[in-house]
């Protein structure tokens, strides 16, 4: 089924109202139809145990968005929990290859942030051999009816998930010619033709944060519905302070945009 939600971590300006809010949206004309009642209200269930143990995912990134050959993969998760006091959760991280249908476990960190506060897990691992976008998956699990019992485990079940990715790269990122420019006209892949473009800004800010905050398995979904929509050329923007953050970043993007036949112009 169709649904949205938006999570308020940070406040807006407006009187720091909507900070911690969650909103649930989802799209029916019909909603009978489309699910019945007895699954609505499980839905709802499940939706209401996860408001009650008051804790909200406010971070999870990996540290670059490609690693290479040998190198360790960082990732850092930040939570905060809304209730006045404080409860008990526990991260889990699990981590898929390239090509692969599951997910294989990487470890898992009990935490308990104080009442309005946050905490933070990290944890690293060496990747296997697969080369291209991994993903990974933070899930939080508590028990909403025991999530004060610090000591107690219960029946956590899972109340929030993030995936995330990182591309696992060669350090030359090698990628097939597929354009070429004679006179006026752009050749791609032997052909000529009135090439459509677009821009496109791969993060959630469209100047500052537009590569240290790139997020690979966002812009793979991306690249993909750009060239089903029939673009091949993608303008996009250099970062104006060039560090190794943003070369990792823009490696990514170069490897994903290649595998999905789209040429990239580098302003």
């Amino acid at each position: 089924y169709p649904g949205v939600l938006m999570s308020y971590y940070a406040p807006s300006l407006a009187a720091r109202r909507f900070a911690g809010s969650e909103l649930f949206l989802f799209l029916f004309d019909k909603p009978t139809e489309a699910l019945p009642a007895e699954a609505w209200a499980d839905l709802l269930g499940v939706i209401d145990g996860r408001l009650r143990t008051g804790l909200q995912v406010t971070a999870c990134d990996t540290d670059y968005a490609t690693y290479y050959d040998g190198e360790r993969v960082r990732i850092r998760v930040r939570l905060r929990n809304n209730r006045d006091e404080a409860v008990a959760c526990v991260i889990r991280f699990s981590a898929k290859a390239p090509g692969e249908d599951t997910f294989t476990p990487i470890t898992t960190a009990r935490r308990a942030p104080e009442g309005g506060d946050e905490t933070e897990a990290v944890c690293d691992f060496v990747p296997g051999p697969g080369m291209g976008l991994w993903q990974i998956r933070v899930e939080v699990l508590a028990d909403p009816d025991r999530a004060e019992l610090l000591a107690v485990v219960g029946e956590p079940r899972v109340i929030d998930r993030r995936d995330i990715g990182f591309m696992r790269l060669d350090r030359s990122v090698d990628t097939p010619e597929i354009v070429s420019v004679d006179g006026p006209r752009i050749r791609i892949e032997g052909r000529d033709a009135f090439w459509a473009g677009t821009h496109y800004y791969p993060s959630s800010s469209w100047w500052e944060w537009v590569w240290r905050d790139y997020r690979p398995f966002k812009a793979a979904s991306d690249f993909e519905g750009i060239r089903r929509a029939g673009y091949r050329i993608v303008r996009i923007w250099i970062d104006p302070i060039i560090d190794e953050t943003v070369l990792r970043a823009m490696d990514a993007a170069i490897a994903e945009a290649a595998r999905h036949g789209i040429v990239l112009d580098i302003c």
